[in-house]
């Protein structure tokens, strides 16, 4: 698997970055404005997967979970909070998922099946 070097640079710095930025939200920022500061497990999950539509659904996620917490927040207190972690895992897991079986060739375009396509012939 050819990595080039800028990949290991840019790695680099994202990860100090992300380290440098916890402890300043923390103890620096006030807390009516940690919500403004990246959280760099979701930002790490979106470099880790190819395709768009994980960052994009993490998106779509967090703005519904805003709209529901402004409009019900009894009801986000009850449920807001589990069933956003629960999306979010599995969207990650998923493209975690997916990143193994690519770089194992163990991926649709390798062992695809033409089950559920039309004809019976591979759609993937």
């Amino acid at each position: 698997l050819p990595i080039p070097p800028s990949s290991a640079k840019t790695a680099i710095v994202l990860g100090i970055a992300a380290a440098v930025t916890v402890p300043i939200k923390h103890l620096l920022v006030p807390e009516e404005y940690r919500a403004w500061v990246p959280n760099w497990s979701g930002i790490g999950l979106g470099f880790v997967v190819p395709q768009a539509y994980y960052p994009i659904a993490m998106v779509i996620g967090a703005h519904i979970a805003q709209y529901w917490e402004s409009t019900a927040p009894a009801s986000w207190e009850i449920w807001g909070y589990s069933l956003s972690a629960g999306l979010i895992a599995g969207e990650g897991i998923g493209g975690m998922v997916t990143a193994i079986l690519v770089v194992l060739n163990l991926d649709g375009k390798a062992l695809g099946t033409g089950w559920g396509c039309p004809q019976g012939i591979y759609c993937g």
